[in-house]
């Protein structure tokens, strides 16, 4: 797996970063190269890179090294470069949901792409879009494992929706405001959404989904009887009608 060799150069344009790995922490650089000035730099510590020189691992150090002037001390690599890529990242800090959103969008895999697409589309952060694009509470698991999701035709109308009210309330874009939208979506379908949209107004900023749930119903079944009257809060029903389509995580690149 490693070439026990350490080797050097001076010449920093040999090395090339990985699409596939974080970015580089300007505070993280800054730090190292403290680390540097006080305990000088052991070069019993190389950077990782692969055959073509590209950096695995220690990326910040590399950075500050090239920063400060000092030769890169490397060591190749030669083993499944994904799994060690995020294997030794994991093991210095965690990667967080976006880490591998990132990873495998950047070798095609089709969700993903989908998913950074959706949410710069709409201006959206992380959770929120999470929020309209997946089914789960907790999908930190099926994008680690990057196993395939849904994607879901309502996600597209509740996107431009919050878009469209963020001018007049500031939770519009909040994970818990979309989470109970879609329930009204579900159980009511557009012309709830449009009814909640022409009073949003006087909707205030709430905690929790079932809270949302809550100012929605006595929104939605003012002066409403019977069996039109729309249940948010009572069990989730089977959502599988809405699923536009399943995205396999396939490359999207050969």
């Amino acid at each position: 797996m490693f070439n026990n060799k350490i080797l050097q150069s001076d010449d920093y344009a040999l090395f090339t970063f990985s699409g596939k790995n974080r970015a580089v922490l300007k505070g993280q650089v800054e730090k190292i190269k403290k680390s540097i000035w006080v305990i000088w730099y052991i070069n019993q510590s190389p950077i990782l890179v692969d055959k073509d020189l590209v950096i695995i691992d220690w990326q910040h150090r590399f950075t500050a090294c090239k920063e400060l002037g000092l030769p890169i001390f490397y060591q190749i690599v030669e083993w499944d470069m994904d799994k060690i890529m995020i294997e030794l990242n994991a093991s210095q800090k965690n990667w967080g949901l976006i880490d591998f959103i990132n990873h495998y969008a950047e070798q095609g895999k089709q969700w993903y792409v989908y998913f950074l697409h959706f949410q710069k589309k709409y201006d959206l952060s992380i959770t929120s879009t999470l929020a309209i694009t997946t089914d789960s509470k907790s999908p930190w698991k099926k994008i680690k494992s990057w196993e395939w999701y849904e994607v879901y035709f309502y996600a597209d109308i509740l996107a431009e929706m919050a878009n469209r009210l963020v001018g007049f309330v500031e939770f519009a874009k909040d994970r818990t405001f979309l989470r109970a939208l879609v329930r009204v979506y579900i159980r009511g379908w557009v012309e709830a959404l449009q009814k909640l949209e022409n009073q949003i107004i006087i909707i205030p900023k709430q905690i929790n989904v079932l809270d949302y749930c809550v100012a929605f119903e006595n929104i939605l079944n003012k002066n409403v009887r019977g069996k039109k009257r729309i249940d948010l809060l009572g069990q989730v029903v089977n959502v599988d009608w809405i699923r536009l389509n399943k995205i396999q995580n396939q490359s999207l690149r050969k």
